[in-house]
């Protein structure tokens, strides 16, 4: 899903801001850096790094956690939305040395950064992990 919304809105948006609500835009930004733009200016090797094999490294090991050792299906779950989005940026980044963010969240002026669907999952995969953890009845299993 992740790659064909980034597809879809660089296809037909053409660099344009196109407003969904009054309060979210679709609008193409390109990252070259981490969350929120951040490392953009680091020198390259320190970038590729961090860039590149510190998120294939995360990936494949929640990845292999999720398989082999997790047995709650809630977590998996949880594992798999973080890993997916996880990927999807990953394929950016390898492919086009960027990443293709395109929802405009605001309010009035104020902008947050400009996200995907890759970071929603992401981030809703660690939503959910942090509610298992601190509403689990049965802590310590998983």
């Amino acid at each position: 899903m992740d790659q064909i919304t980034k597809f879809a809105v660089g296809k037909f948006l053409n660099h344009q801001t196109l407003e969904i609500l009054p309060f979210l835009n679709l609008v193409l930004v390109h990252n070259r850096g981490f969350a929120f733009g951040l490392g953009q200016d680091f020198n390259n090797l320190l970038k590729d790094f961090f860039y590149f094999l510190v998120p294939f490294v995360v990936v494949v090991s929640i990845i292999y956690i999720g398989i082999f050792k997790i047995r709650n299906s809630f977590l998996k779950f949880s594992l798999g939305l973080i890993a997916g989005g996880g990927m999807g940026n990953l394929v950016d980044r390898i492919y086009l040395g960027k990443v293709r963010d395109f929802m405009d969240f605001h309010i009035g002026n104020w902008h947050y950064p400009a996200f995907n669907v890759a970071d929603v999952c992401v981030s809703l995969g660690i939503i959910l992990l942090l509610f298992h953890m601190i509403f689990s009845e049965r802590k310590g299993k998983v």
